[in-house]
């Protein structure tokens, strides 16, 4: 493992950084919006500042020239799927390079290397609800317990709660004490599934999605006592992976399907699970060739538009509209090929976008 100061040679980032260096002191100017209409942020950890794939920016582009966005810079990185975090002006990344798992962190605005290191069993007797035989849970030492799923700490009935994905299902903690006020099972029936979207979260309602073995969405409504919940409804409409559906005005965006085959881009009302649109994105199931649709992918919201990157490197800008997919722009990034599965990351003006290889910083000004 490499030590935490330590340095590696690395190639020079390409592209133009100079035009984005004013950008660096933006941050204080959402306080003169006389002088200035741009307001900058952060996105210090995963799905952003507040934890829900959103940001306060104002002031980007909602349409691309013929040529694309400016590329402000782009470089390989190690392997890997995690998207970096960044707080202004720098960024953090976690990736490997062959047998090392690195954290790294760079300038923000010009890709410099600055320095790089680095499932529970008390589901047992629970029921296994939406499976066949009312079943319950034994453990089982083999059984494949992994959770991709992101906790989120919101306040309901008047008091923080924890909202915890696992691999069996939702678990509620109070996170001052620990202690589970409910839990709810909720898995595909195939040993090969993961939970990999992070609860939705509104006033008393939790929602959660999955996308293997046509497990789907569930929405929950929690009790006033925090010690049970209503099912409010259940469906495959909405069958999230691994990104995160945004919630804009009582309406899901997401990408839905398990596989390039039965991509699809939704919009869903989250109170009472009817689906508003669709779009097909599907292509090829490991196809070789570029595809022109997004497949499977994720997106971010700030300035009343959906920042989305589709897993074959095709980003796009979308109107919220629970009416109709209000596309406004799309650009083959060029550096980025299938896979790309780590959603945007939007901070200082800045989008940076991330494939299995590279990472690329594009100006949103």
């Amino acid at each position: 493992m490499h030590s935490i100061l330590t340095r590696r040679p690395r190639p020079r980032p390409r592209g133009r950084s100079a035009g984005l260096r004013c950008l660096l002191p933006l941050r204080f100017l959402c306080f003169i919006p006389v002088l200035f209409a741009f307001c900058a942020d952060d996105w210090p950890r995963f799905l952003g500042p507040q934890g829900d794939a959103t940001s306060r920016e104002t002031n980007l582009l909602s349409r691309f020239p013929p040529e694309g966005p400016q590329v402000v810079w782009h470089q390989a990185v190690g392997t890997g799927y995690s998207a970096p975090s960044v707080r202004s002006p720098r960024l953090v990344l976690h990736h490997r390079e062959g047998n090392d798992e690195i954290v790294e962190c760079l300038d923000a605005a010009t890709g410099r290397t600055l320095w790089e290191n680095v499932g529970e069993k008390s589901w047992t007797g629970l029921p296994m609800l939406g499976w066949p035989g009312d079943r319950k849970v034994v453990w089982r030492s083999w059984d494949k317990q992994a959770s991709y799923a992101t906790p989120v700490v919101a306040t309901m009935h008047g008091k923080p709660a924890a909202f915890c994905l696992t691999r069996q299902g939702l678990v509620v903690l109070d996170p001052a004490t620990g202690e589970v006020l409910f839990s709810r099972w909720f898995r595909a029936r195939v040993e090969e599934s993961v939970n990999a979207a992070s609860p939705v979260v509104e006033d008393d309602l939790v929602l959660i999605s999955a996308a293997y073995d046509r497990v789907g969405s569930v929405l929950l409504r929690v009790r006033p006592d925090r010690r049970g919940f209503d099912e409010i409804w259940r469906s495959a409409v909405l069958e999230a992976h691994w990104s995160t559906p945004i919630l804009h005005q009582g309406h899901l965006y997401a990408f839905s399907g398990r596989n390039e085959p039965d991509a699809r881009f939704c919009c869903v009302e989250l109170r009472t699970g009817e689906l508003k649109w669709e779009r097909d994105e599907a292509w090829r199931h490991r196809s070789a060739k570029q595809p022109e649709v997004y497949g499977r992918g994720a997106c971010v919201l700030a300035d009343n538009e959906l920042m989305v990157l589709g897993e074959g490197g095709l980003l796009g800008l979308f109107r919220p509209d629970p009416r109709r997919p209000d596309e406004l722009a799309r650009w083959q990034v060029p550096m980025l090929k299938f896979p790309c599965w780590a959603a945007p990351v939007l901070a200082d003006g800045r989008l940076f976008l991330r494939s299995e290889r590279q990472l690329v910083c594009v100006a949103m000004h």
